[in-house]
């Protein structure tokens, strides 16, 4: 029987949801698939508060990693394909995804392995996944092909939608904006990828895998984020360092850095000084 091991990190279920619609033609097949599913040993909150929210700035933009607790399924194997399943965080790869893969046994998983890459995203990611296919090799696996699933919403609609839902937990459809994150309908469509994916998994080819998946439609790159990423991409590390360096020679530093960016940020308003916690904000929808 021919075996697929998903490993992934989703912190509002979303990414789960997609890669369950991936892998459900294969498992359709008779392709045993094993999830893994990566848990921080300190939880991230969602929703979001905005200091817990900016205080994972740091952390993400530097990569570094934090523990995570032990994996429930031993690398053995062995698998046919892996698929590596992550969101991305501040332009890079989420927190816990990417502990994974400076994580001491992340090489036994990956190694002498195809790996293929599912990303669900708002939409800047191409940095991230050349990162992580960097990470990849470096751990010895073989990337065979990727797959990103964006939402659909213009670039100002999708900022209003996602603040909404990571601080509020609102994600339903509001006013003239659609419910936030992708749409159920991409998710429920991504099902092709894994037709195409299994099919590639059963005769034995799936490094002629991508070939395919494009064709099926597999990558949307949105040409004015292409544009803005490089500027963030490159302030955004040298900001995470600042920070980290003064938080750690002043411990208190990282929690003003991160109040100072929550006061700062565009979306910070209805704020009452009250709570020393910077709690979520009134909700004004």
């Amino acid at each position: 029987m021919k075996k697929v091991l998903v490993i992934h990190y989703s912190q509002t279920g979303q990414l789960s949801g997609l890669l369950d619609s991936i892998v459900r033609p294969l498992e359709e097949a008779g392709i045993q698939v094993d999830r893994l599913a990566l848990r921080p040993v300190t939880p991230y909150p969602f929703p979001w508060t905005r200091l817990t929210f900016f205080n994972a700035f740091p952390e993400s933009v530097g990569r570094d990693p934090i523990p995570l607790q032990p994996f429930e399924i031993p690398p053995d194997g062995p698998y046919d394909l892996v698929i590596l399943g992550y969101t991305i965080w501040f332009l890079n790869p989420s927190i816990p995804f990417n502990s994974f893969l400076k994580h001491p046994d992340a090489a036994a998983y990956i190694k002498d392995r195809p790996v293929l890459t599912v990303i669900g995203v708002r939409n800047m990611w191409v940095m991230a996944q050349e990162y992580t296919r960097r990470a990849v090799a470096s751990l010895g696996g073989r990337m065979v092909g990727h797959i990103t699933v964006v939402d659909r919403s213009n670039n100002l609609v999708s900022v209003i939608t996602i603040i909404r839902w990571m601080f509020w937990g609102k994600r339903d459809p509001f006013f003239v904006f659609p419910a936030a994150g992708i749409r159920q309908e991409d998710v429920d469509a991504s099902s092709r990828f894994g037709r195409t994916i299994a099919k590639h998994v059963e005769t034995g080819t799936i490094d002629r895998v991508q070939p395919d998946l494009l064709r099926d439609g597999a990558i949307k790159i949105v040409p004015p984020c292409s544009c803005w990423r490089s500027g963030p991409s490159s302030f955004f590390p040298s900001t995470g360092r600042i920070s980290w360096a003064r938080s750690t020679r002043i411990p208190p530093a990282a929690c003003v850095a991160s109040r100072y960016s929550a006061w700062c940020s565009p979306w910070a308003f209805s704020y009452s000084v009250r709570s020393p916690t910077l709690p979520r904000p009134w909700c004004p929808w």
